[in-house]
């Protein structure tokens, strides 16, 4: 990842590529501290995307919103829950 010259140590190609990539990474953390994720049922998220408090919401099984936008994944997804095998909901 780096290799040393006349001039001292420089990253090499990769080196600087990854140096890229993981200031990308810093700042989308930066960023992510502003991120919340929220759930609840359609009805009350979409009461909090109408009132402004939430910026967008995932839906699965998408439902026609009046004077929202719908914007459906390119590719056919499926939702899921994921709970511990000891849960009531197992």
């Amino acid at each position: 990842m780096l290799k040393r010259g006349p001039s001292g140590v420089e990253p090499t190609q990769y080196g600087a590529m990854l140096a890229d990539y993981a200031e990308s990474i810093v700042d989308l953390a930066d960023k992510a501290d502003d991120f919340h994720i929220h759930s609840g049922t359609s009805f009350d998220l979409m009461d909090g995307v109408v009132r402004g408090q939430y910026d967008f919401m995932l839906e699965c099984e998408l439902q026609p919103h009046a004077d929202m936008s719908v914007l459906e994944p390119p590719e056919p997804d499926e939702c899921g829950v994921i709970v511990r095998s000891d849960d009531p909901l197992a």
